[in-house]
């Protein structure tokens, strides 16, 4: 499981580079291309949307990866014992500011 996890990260870590190349490059020429006066404004949101979409379409590449071995996931528990109330920012809000059920809420 650890390999296939390693493998996903340094994926998703190259993908991210990749977008952000792209969207640099592209911003870098665009704004070059906008500042002349050689790139129309409608004609520069046209392309930048096309950009954002190429981006989120480059991302979801990712979705094509493989699962993981489903035997090494069979050896793992199927819940997990940690409470996961716990956790998290409700949790920590929770313990911050307990709810008092003979305390009124205030107006608004």
């Amino acid at each position: 499981m650890l390999p296939w996890i390693i493998g996903l990260a340094r994926t998703v870590h190259c993908t991210i580079l990749t977008n952000l190349a792209w969207a640099f490059g592209y911003n870098l020429i665009g704004l070059g291309l906008a500042a002349s006066g050689y790139l129309q404004p409608v004609l520069a949101a046209l392309v930048m949307a096309g950009s954002s979409l190429l981006v989120v379409m480059n991302s979801m590449r990712l979705e094509r990866l493989p699962d993981p071995d489903r035997r090494a996931l069979g050896t793992l528990p199927m819940r997990s014992t940690v409470d996961r109330a716990a956790f998290g920012f409700s949790a920590a809000i929770a313990r911050v500011l307990p709810l008092h059920s003979d305390r009124a809420l205030p107006d608004s």
